[in-house]
Order: structure tokens, then sequence, then C-alpha cells
């Protein structure tokens, strides 16, 4: 009888663990959907619009705004997450002359189709692909990922290089072996303990528990991207360890890539300090 209670406890603490982390990570980064809608839209010549297209009888949500003729920027959101992650990225009217910043709800969250979370990464650029349309002007579209959109915008690179003008990897997890071994992430897909999970936690926990085997079947193919790269790193960052901008060097070698190295930054660069993020941009759509 100790053991079982024991037992019980142990997988308890771990629910609560991960439930708390996720909820104080949007407690104290993102306000409510009202309060960045009405953030974004306030003083701006520009709406913040909300639309979706369909691949595979599957809607693919996103929030959108800026000159809808000029540059595209796809954001592409990490685990767990949202469109609200670019909210400080999308709330710079200066920006949107010269872009149209598309900020989409991955496979599986948000107002995005999908009963689970996808682990494979070529699925996901898949899913993207679907809003890589050219601006009016014929410029192809940039893909800004953060956390796991990092090594999802490389999969959509190594897919789709010739459809896209770059990929922009904000704290990627790239290197397999940089990632922890969270094995108790098999037992979150269990009854009973699966029932107290939301959609979104379900499905990051479901990317989230294969996403070592991603980044292995996806190494050998790093040499197939052919557009520009751009990789963005803080030195700081305790979520997804510093050497995969190392691990990233060595996969690119000989190309087209832009490394930014910064010291002193956490995982949280788009909340935080997107700066960066918007040079990039700009470098990158000249």
């Amino acid at each position: 009888m100790k053991l079982l209670k024991g037992v019980f406890y142990f997988f308890l603490g771990l629910f609560v663990l991960l439930f708390s982390a996720t909820y104080f990570l949007e407690l104290f980064f993102l306000p409510s959907k009202k309060t960045v809608i009405n953030q974004i839209n306030q003083d701006s010549k520009y709406k913040l619009n909300f639309d979706s297209v369909d691949y595979k009888d599957v809607k693919i949500g996103y929030a959108a705004i800026g000159n809808d003729t000029a540059q595209r920027v796809i954001l592409v959101h990490g685990s767990p997450g949202n469109w609200m992650n670019y909210y400080k990225v999308m709330d710079n009217d200066s920006f949107y002359q010269n872009h149209y910043l598309i900020a989409m709800d991955r496979y599986g969250y948000g107002i995005t189709g999908g009963e689970h979370g996808e682990g494979d990464l070529q699925v996901h650029a898949d899913y993207i692909h679907a809003l890589c349309k050219p601006s009016m002007g014929g410029r192809k579209p940039i893909l800004v990922g953060h956390s796991m959109g990092g090594p999802i915008v490389i999969a959509s690179a190594i897919s789709y290089s010739n459809d896209i003008t770059g990929v922009i990897s904000v704290a990627g997890s790239f290197d397999s072996k940089l990632e922890p071994n969270e094995w108790f992430r098999g037992l979150y897909k269990v009854f009973p303990v699966n029932l107290f999970f939301s959609r979104d936690l379900k499905a990051s926990n479901d990317e989230l528990f294969v996403h070592r085997n991603a980044l292995d079947r996806m190494k050998p193919d790093w040499n197939k991207i052919t557009c520009k790269v751009t990789i963005i790193q803080g030195g700081k960052d305790n979520l997804v360890a510093p050497g995969n901008l190392e691990f990233a060097k060595q996969q690119l070698a000989g190309k087209e890539v832009k490394y930014v190295f910064i010291p002193n930054e956490d995982h949280f660069i788009p909340f935080s300090r997107p700066k960066p993020m918007f040079d990039a941009i700009n470098e990158m759509s000249k």
C-alpha cells in the first residue's frame, strides 16, 4: 500500500510540476487575448485580423497584421504555445508598411485543427507550406521559429528552400544529444493522467516525447538547405542548450548563414528582447 501511495504521489507531483510551469509561463509572459489585440490595434492604421487556410482537411488558423502586399513573415511558435507568443513582435507599427506578419497556431494548438500533437517535423513543415504564398510583388516568405519552432522552420528549409526567402531560428533545439531525457512524458499519455491535460498540453507532450528521435531523423538532411538562414541563440538559455548554435554551424558549414549569439540573453527572446529578430528579418528582406 505504501508503494502504491508513493507511485501515486510521484506521478501527481510530476503532473503538478508540468502544469505549474506552463501556467506561470503564460501568467508572467502572456497577457490576455483581449489585451493583446487591443494593444496591437491601438493607434495603428493596420489592424490585426484572423483567418485560416485548409490543408488536408485541417484548418490552419493564424493572426495577421501589416501590408498584405509586402514581404510575408510567418511566425512559428514553440511547445506549448500559440500565435500570441509573438505579440511583442507583432506590436510594432513601424514594421507594418514593409511586412505582412502572420503568426500561426501550429497543428494541434489554438484555432488550428488536430486532435493530438505531431512529432514529425516534416509534417509541420508541410502545414506551414500551405501559408507560404509569395507577396504580390513575388517575394517569397520568411519563416521565423522560436524554440521548437526553430527545428520546424529548418525542416521547412530542407523541403521547401525554393519556395521561401529564408528561415530564422530563435533559441531553436537541433542536437538530440543536448535534449533532456524526459522519459516521464510517456506517463502523461496514459489514462487517467491524460484526462487532466488540456488539448494544447497534450499536443506539447506528444511532440516533445519523440523530439529527440525527430531531430535524429532530420540530421542527415541539413545539407539540402539552399535558402538563407539566420540562427539566434542566447547564452543564458536554460531550456535550450546554447551548444545548439555550434551544432547548427557544423550542419550548415559552407552555406549562407548568419549567426547571432547574445551572451546575456535567455530563452524568451520574442517576449523580452525581440530587436534581434527585427534586425534579422530586415536584413533577410533586402
